[in-house]
Order: structure tokens, then C-alpha cells, then sequence
């Protein structure tokens, strides 16, 4: 099973993700309450945050790095927590609701214990998760050598290998991978000269849609069985 999914390289260009791909999710909540709800809520939402290796980029330069970091083995990537966080206090108690994305998925059950000793150790604070974490999305490596047919018909350089997921975004993707062998590849849709960002979900996404045409051809093309001649050529990039 392979997909495939926009994203904010040159149009013309892939990126594949062989044994890698898009972390899971973890959801938390916890509830304190008693004099020293606030204080200690804070203190709870402050261990949580620690957690988080990395942060957005902010700046152009740290999207870049970012793309870079992508693209090494065992880099900064290899490993990393990403958490979002929200504290709300009132006369009453406080409220702590925690969003946690980790690579590899064995690293949820670290922090659930962890987080679940910090909270026990507090008489007037109770902690839940929304059931099991949503599992990475893992690609075939199978599957993702379809890049060797890609950078034929597109050019060695046509095609990119990310060593790392991606840490801020998750894939529904994940749950037909745990079936059935998949891989996903990234479709380039960027063309910064005409405006187009090709950033998914970004208030200003825009796709240059040439790329239409080549994700078709390609992915047809990477379709076919090995023994039948390629339906892609090599004349259709615009």
C-alpha cells in the first residue's frame, strides 16, 4: 500500500522515509485540587514540558536546520519528545491538559510512568490518558526502495531520504501500516517564484499543481509490476 502526501519541497521532487516516518500521539490530563492546587499544578505543567526535546522552528533558518536534520542518520532526530501543554488554574483546583508526540513509540510508556510517580506523590492530584497512544506511522523499507524507479524517470537528485520523522505533525496513515505493508512518499509542491509555499496546513498553503501530473505519473508508474515496462517517462516534468 503506498501514499502519498504533499509537501513543501521543489515541485518535481520526492521524499521518501525508508523505516521512519510520522510519530504517534499521547494525551493527558490531570486534575489537582486542595489549597495548593495551583502551585503544584504548576510545578506538574513545568516536569511535563521538560520532557519536550525540541520546539518549532521559529525563524528560516531553523526550518532549514530543521529539513537538514531530517536527512541524517542517528542525527538529532533519532530520538525526540515534542510537547504541547495547558494549564488552567481557578479558586477551585487547576486542570493540566498535555499533548505528547515521541519517537520511537517505546518512549510513551517511559513518560506515562514517570508523569504517573509525579502525580501519585501529590495527595490531591489524579492523572488520565485518552486510552492508548496513537501509534507512528513506520514505512516499509520494501516498499520505500520504489525511489530507485523514481530517481530514473525523475533524476538522481529528484529524490530525498529522510532518516528522521517529522515531529510536530502525526498520520492517520499509522493504522492501515499496521495491516497491511505501506510506505508514504512526500510530494513536492513548492515553487517559491510563483508563490507557492506548499507548507500543508499553513494559513497560507499554497501547491504549484505541475506537481499534479508528476505525482500521478509517478505513482503509477511505481504501481506497475517489476517485469512491465514503466508507464512514467522522462519528459513529464514541466
Amino acid at each position: 500500500m503506498y501514499a502519498l502526501h504533499c509537501g513543501p519541497l521543489p515541485v518535481g521532487t520526492f521524499a521518501v522515509m525508508p523505516s521512519t516516518g510520522l510519530p504517534g500521539q499521547d494525551q493527558l490530563r490531570i486534575e489537582l485540587s486542595g489549597a495548593s492546587a495551583n502551585d503544584d499544578g504548576q510545578q506538574l505543567a513545568d516536569l511535563i514540558n521538560e520532557f519536550s526535546t525540541i520546539r518549532c522552528p521559529q525563524s528560516l533558518g531553523e526550518f532549514r536546520q530543521l529539513f537538514k536534520d531530517l536527512q541524517t542518520p542517528a542525527g538529532p532526530l533519532a530520538r525526540f519528545v515534542f510537547v504541547q501543554s495547558q494549564l488552567t488554574t481557578t479558586d477551585e483546583g487547576a486542570e493540566i491538559r498535555a499533548w505528547l508526540r515521541a519517537w520511537p513509540d517505546s518512549r510513551y510508556a517511559e513518560i506515562r510512568n514517570e508523569l504517573r510517580s509525579a502525580v501519585d506523590s501529590l495527595p490531591d492530584a489524579r492523572i488520565t490518558f485518552a486510552g492508548e497512544p496513537f501509534p507512528a506511522m513506520v514505512c516499509s523499507p520494501e516498499l520505500s526502495a520504489a525511489a530507485a524507479h523514481l530517481r530514473g524517470v525523475l533524476g538522481a537528485h529528484a529524490v530525498t531520504v529522510q532518516h528522521a520523522a517529522f515531529p510536530f505533525n502525526g498520520e492517520d496513515f499509522a493504522l492501515f501500516v499496521q495491516r497491511v505493508p505501506g510506505a508514504m512518499f512526500i510530494l513536492g509542491v513548492a515553487n517559491p517564484d510563483a508563490g507557492h509555499n506548499g507548507i500543508p496546513h499553513s494559513p497560507d498553503f499554497a501547491a504549484d499543481e505541475h506537481a499534479i501530473g508528476v505525482g500521478v505519473r509517478s505513482m503509477a508508474g511505481v504501481s506497475v509490476k517489476p517485469n512491465q515496462p514503466p508507464f512514467v517517462n522522462s519528459n513529464i516534468c514541466p
